[in-house]
């Protein structure tokens, strides 16, 4: 856990970018600001798929909440139920969510404090619905190395369901969009992908 204390100690100084989308509303969802005063609180996670069926769920504990970005933290061994089986990973992570973004990103950290890399999904916009945080998953995902290469993902199963499941034009277009935003941001080293030049960074100073 020492890397995750020192990586959030880092995020504070970073000013988090903010980008507005076209984004579908929830009933009864609101923004991240009724968890701002829930700092060290969990949070459940529910995603689903955009027909309902169940994707996951999980819990994390909320490191920092605005208006508009949400960082949370799932140590190490935290269960998370999935349609196909539980599992509990063996890294710690960093779990950011934008409330105008449609894609989220898992920053994750192996025990000896090394950079493991990023898992990114492509999502509709998060909500805090009934005090739980949800969102629909939109298949296609991002994986980005600790040296900044990176891979596009379930490629298949997102051409497949956007005739089976029926995604309407306008989601596959901000879907599409999230994925460029993702890539363009990996290049940039833009934050969180800043991880990438911090760890370079302590390599260089140790």
């Amino acid at each position: 856990m020492v890397a995750i204390a020192r990586r959030v100690g880092a995020v504070y100084k970073v000013a988090v970018p903010f980008v507005s989308d076209d984004v579908e509303r929830h009933t009864m969802s609101t923004g991240f600001e009724v968890l701002i005063n829930c700092r060290g609180q969990d949070v459940k996670l529910r995603s689903t798929k955009r027909d309902g069926a169940a994707h996951t769920e999980s819990a994390c504990r909320v490191v920092s909440a605005s208006h508009d970005t949400l960082m949370l933290l799932q140590p190490a061994g935290t269960s998370i139920k999935t349609w196909k089986e539980d599992w509990k990973p063996d890294v710690d992570s960093l779990l950011y969510f934008w409330h105008e973004r449609w894609f989220n990103v898992v920053e994750l950290w192996n025990a000896d404090a090394s950079l493991k890399g990023f898992y990114c999904n492509i999502i509709t916009p998060a909500r805090v619905v009934d005090n739980e945080l949800r969102w629909d998953d939109l298949d296609l995902d991002l994986w980005v190395q600790p040296d900044g290469v990176y891979r596009i993902l379930d490629e298949d199963e997102w051409t497949h369901n956007i005739a089976h499941l029926g995604y309407a034009p306008e989601l596959v277009t901000c879907a599409r969009r999230a994925m460029d935003e993702l890539i363009a941001s990996v290049a940039r080293r833009a934050f969180p992908f800043d991880a990438i030049e911090y760890v370079q960074l302590e390599r260089c100073v140790a």
